[in-house]
């Protein structure tokens, strides 16, 4: 029982061949068990990560021997320091029984330091078995009240099975957390590896936040429902608002329509309050498309939904079914597609955006997988025709995939996603990003993220797999674009969370500034003095010694100074390191150690 993943992997597999909901949960229930047993069966090598420490150096009980992937992050409209950030995760451990699901990290100081809190993503049942789940998700109120839902399936003991979808919230930020005693559950059902029972699968949550709004305060809730029961599958939502404080125990449904398949759901909430949902579906399980409801009365109903774009994407496509990405299993390669709105005040407010992974539209076409993109500024009645957004040509067989949106409180429109137009064998990955301050007619040119790319042929040797999931996440302040990946970079399957703060703008150097491990085992306090003009200082903290690697790279990328390495002890230290060759400008300064990076800016003063 070692593989946390997201629920929607394994019970879509079961719409691909199944003629009902209940063949669908009992399929799931089947590929989750086999995806367990391949993780459980690896030979795990002990994990090099330390143990995250809060501020206040408490450490806190787990081991970063966890391989995380699926991430979701939010950051803290009342305050931009604060930042939250989730996975799911498999231990290392052949031999330990799961306690939870998810681990939530947040720093309070716009990720120069990380904590990790002791909340459990677990059933509050007393001798609960923990089967599986996961697929985290936050929101913040206008007020920084902080959500969070998360999947269970467990097991009492007497081995009765529940597919649970709850909820909690915190009021600092994540470091603790709460649940209703009693109404702790988005949704609740029995289900079985027989059948029995349904689901409720990969949930999105997004709140009301303009108090101008008729709506203001609710928390809304979308996801895949399925009936083993009654044969009936659906998207769905259910609300939370200020004046109940628990959710909805009846669903809206999403879709008018009907189809053979339905999955993969995403919403937000425009500022009028109209709440917007896209899901994934077909009618005849040959042709697939991306849809758009829309609610206007408070999550009540939906109005009939509205084809955004046809879409081809791998084994999607009855013509290669079995087309994958090097790293990803065919059953495993979904759209991710993500909607989101434009809540600022500006002149493309209540813009609609979506994005999502594809080989083509109607037909597979021979350029590997793409960004696509596509746009409403109609609420949703019509939307653009979809284009590809990645502006690679040096390598147009190279797939791009699984990308991740936001808009920023000015309204600028930001896009991250999985890149591997820099290998030539379509294998080694890196993060890349493209930001647009017109509203999406217009792009910046794509920007890499990461200085080093994960090796997608190892991704997921350890985890029965699963690698990095599918969805990553991106955040943004009014100058910054904050991408979260889980990234393997030390290609030998071990998955880490990263997270990179890129500053955006003509006023400023664009690039990356710095690159944080979530969940690693190095502490970088500061970097000072910034300008500098002979000797940078680089003040850490980290649990335990270890050989950092450390090299200094242009304001482009390129290395232009390889150091000496640094043995170092655990605890507090500091890095002495000579500037005095390197010409004026701005430099980033890079540190390996343990298996995880970390990265930082620095200007060489004239």
């Amino acid at each position: 029982m070692k593989l946390f993943t997201s629920v929607s992997a394994f019970l879509f597999v079961g719409f691909l061949s199944a003629q009902n909901a209940q063949q669908a949960v009992r399929d799931a229930w089947k590929e989750k068990t086999e995806w367990r047993q391949a993780a459980q069966q690896q030979q795990h090598p002990v994990g090099t990560q330390g143990n995250e420490r809060s501020a206040s150096n408490t450490l806190v009980n787990h081991t970063a021997t966890e391989i995380q992937s699926e991430v979701h992050a939010a950051i803290n409209p009342t305050d931009s320091n604060n930042i939250v950030v989730s996975s799911n995760f498999v231990s290392t451990n052949q031999f330990s029984l799961p306690t939870q699901t998810n681990f939530i990290y947040y720093t309070n100081d716009f990720g120069n330091t990380w904590s990790t809190s002791n909340f459990l993503t677990a059933p509050v049942t007393p001798n609960a078995t923990i089967l599986g789940g996961g697929d985290p998700n936050f929101s913040f109120t206008d007020q920084g009240k902080l959500y969070f839902s998360w999947i269970n399936l467990w097991a009492d003991a007497t081995f009765q099975t529940s597919w649970d979808l709850y909820w909690s919230y915190s009021l600092d930020g994540g470091s603790t957390w709460k649940r209703d005693s009693v109404n702790d559950y988005i949704g609740t059902t029995p289900s079985s590896i027989f059948g029995g029972g349904g689901a409720f699968d990969k949930e999105w949550l997004a709140g009301d936040n303009n108090p101008s709004s008729p709506y203001y305060g609710n928390l809304y809730c979308s996801f895949f429902g399925a009936d083993g029961n009654t044969g009936a599958t659906y998207m769905g939502l259910r609300r939370k608002t200020p004046v109940t404080g628990i959710f909805d125990t009846i669903s809206a449904v999403v879709n008018s329509g009907t189809y053979k398949m339905e999955q993969f759901g995403s919403d937000a909430v425009d500022n009028n309050g109209n709440v917007h949902v896209s899901f994934f579906a077909t009618v005849d399980s040959l042709n697939y498309s991306l849809y758009h409801a829309v609610s206007t009365d408070g999550g009540v109903t939906f109005h009939p939904e509205v084809k955004i774009s046809d879409l081809a994407l791998g084994r999607f496509t009855s013509t290669e079914p079995n087309d994958s990405i090097e790293g990803v299993t065919p059953s495993r390669l979904y759209p991710c597609a993500y909607i989101a709105c434009d809540n600022s005040l500006g002149a493309h407010a209540n813009n609609l955006y979506m994005v999502w992974t594809a080989n083509g539209i109607t037909t597979k076409l021979n350029t590997g997988n793409d960004v696509y993109f596509s746009k409403s500024t109609d609420g949703g009645t019509t939307w653009s025709a979809a284009r590809v957004l990645n502006d690679n040509t040096t390598n147009l067989a190279s797939d791009q995939y699984y990308p991740s949106l936001t808009v920023s409180s000015t309204g600028r429109l930001i896009i991250t996603w999985w890149d591997r137009r820099d290998d030539s064998l379509n294998n080694k990955s890196d993060i890349y990003l493209t930001y647009s301050d017109d509203g999406g007619q217009t792009f910046a040119a794509d920007i890499k993220v990461t200085t080093v790319p994960t090796e997608f042929s190892q991704i997921g040797s350890q985890n029965g797999g699963f690698g990095i999931g599918e969805y990553n996440a991106v955040l943004s302040t009014s100058s910054y674009a904050i991408p979260v990946w889980a990234d393997g970079r030390t290609n030998d399957g071990m998955i880490n969370l990263y997270a990179a703060f890129v500053k955006l703008g003509a006023d400023s150097v664009t690039g990356v500034q710095n690159i944080s491990a979530v969940n690693g085992a190095l502490q970088i306090d500061g970097v000072y003095p910034n300008p500098v003009k002979d000797e940078l200082n680089v003040a850490y903290q980290t649990p335990q010694g270890g050989k950092m690697d450390l090299s200094i790279y242009d304001a482009q990328g390129k290395l232009v100074k390889q150091l000496a390495p640094a043995e170092v002890n655990s605890g507090k230290g500091k890095l002495q390191l000579n500037s005095s060759g390197l010409a004026a400008g701005t430099y980033l300064f890079r540190i390996m150690f343990n298996g995880t990076m970390s990265v930082r800016r620095f200007v060489k003063a004239g």
